[in-house]
């Protein structure tokens, strides 16, 4: 199922459709299904050393960054759209630096 709504959620596919109380489906926002993403990586997260948790942490934070981009892709796969804003800002950070 996708749904588009500019600004306020992204397409979600199943698992990222919640249920309410009343067992009714609703739309999580961006900033939900990036937080449900990194909630269930968190496994992975806790092998990883003390350094690379850190790590691992400014990752998300950069994804946060261009939650904005990110609900435009409206893409049914989250991690997609968390990946590609890693990218961007590593690649624009990286830009930055050489022209520096």
């Amino acid at each position: 199922m996708q749904v588009f709504f500019k600004k306020a959620t992204i397409a979600c596919h199943c698992p990222h459709l919640a249920k309410n109380s009343r067992n009714e489906e609703h739309i999580q926002t961006s900033t939900s299904v990036m937080e449900s993403e990194r909630e269930r990586l968190k496994p992975f997260r806790r092998a990883l050393s003390k350094e690379d948790q850190e790590a691992f942490d400014r990752l998300f934070d950069r994804a946060k960054m261009h939650t904005s981009a990110g609900i435009y892709m409206a893409n049914p796969w989250p991690m997609d759209t968390i990946l590609v804003s890693i990218c961007w800002n590593t690649e624009s950070s990286s830009r930055r630096s050489q022209v520096s």
